[in-house]
């Protein structure tokens, strides 16, 4: 069972024309994340869709994305057990070991969770490791 808790659109500034909507969900598990983005930059037009599973600790579980342009549609899957282990559209990812979470280029929410990865007391300048998707 899913409880919607937020839901958000937002006019995108750095296209010609776009939107964004991301929604999330309370599940039993963790959260479940929605996000859509479509936008038009000149004679391009793209459309990219994400479906995020967090844990209740908002520690990153996995991601699907596809995104759709005049050209191509290109998928993605990435996940990230418990032990930090990474695998890419089903196969072992072992570059992206010592990242924490992901980050999105187009979906403003997934800043937030590297932000959640810093400890609330850290007054000192902290890197966090991401797994950053273009």
């Amino acid at each position: 069972m899913m409880d919607k808790t937020t839901s958000v659109l937002w006019k995108r500034i750095d296209c010609n024309e776009g939107l964004g909507h991301t929604a999330f969900f309370k599940t039993h598990e963790g959260f479940e994340i929605h996000s859509t983005e479509i936008c038009s930059r000149g004679n391009k037009t793209w459309s990219s869709q994400f479906k995020v599973e967090l844990d209740n600790d908002w520690n990153f579980g996995s991601l699907y994305g596809r995104s759709v342009n005049k050209s191509k549609i290109q998928e993605l899957t990435l996940s990230r057990s418990n032990e930090g282990v990474w695998h890419k559209n089903g196969k072992r990812a072992s570059h992206l070991d010592g990242c924490l979470t992901i980050d999105i280029v187009c979906v403003p929410f997934t800043n937030t969770l590297a932000l959640r990865s810093i400890p609330v007391s850290s007054e000192e300048a902290t890197q966090v490791s991401v797994a950053w998707i273009k």
